[in-house]
């Protein structure tokens, strides 16, 4: 077992998300925990959260291996991992970020990535900011920050 630190960066403290709390919870924990899998041993993993054209942007950054290029356009896609052997070193299903992707479109978002490989991956969601005088659109959603 090794540890990760992870770093909270709230740029901009004032940005409300129009989303579903609960949903939101879960895409930013398989981010997190994406994140920390593919860490180095006391790597650090940061989740940052800004505004971004009329938009609350929420990334979460680390520093492992990247994403191989020939794995980059099937990312989001069930079951889809990038070392499929059985001598990989990270478990999982390959659902995590399929399941963010769904939440976050049907939440009315993006979700995309940067990567560079020996450097680390940053995920990015975007979800519309809340405009005070919005009302949610669905039963059961409320804004959350």
């Amino acid at each position: 077992m090794f540890f990760v630190s992870v770093r909270l960066d709230i740029r901009d403290p004032d940005a409300v998300a129009l989303v579903d709390p609960d949903r939101l919870i879960q895409v930013v924990t398989n981010l997190l925990s994406n994140a920390a899998k593919f860490s180095k041993a006391a790597g650090e993993v940061v989740a940052t959260v800004d505004r971004c054209d009329r938009q609350v942007r929420i990334s979460v950054q680390d520093h492992g291996p990247g994403i191989p290029l020939e794995f980059r356009d099937r990312v989001f896609e069930k079951f889809a991992q990038a070392d499929g052997s059985d001598r990989r070193q990270v478990g999982g299903s390959g659902l995590g970020l399929a399941v963010v992707k769904g939440i976050v479109d049907n939440l009315g978002g993006t979700v995309d990535f940067e990567t560079e490989v020996d450097r680390g991956t940053t995920f990015h969601v975007c979800f519309p900011e809340w405009q005070g005088n919005e009302m949610p659109a669905e039963p059961g959603s409320r804004a959350a920050g």
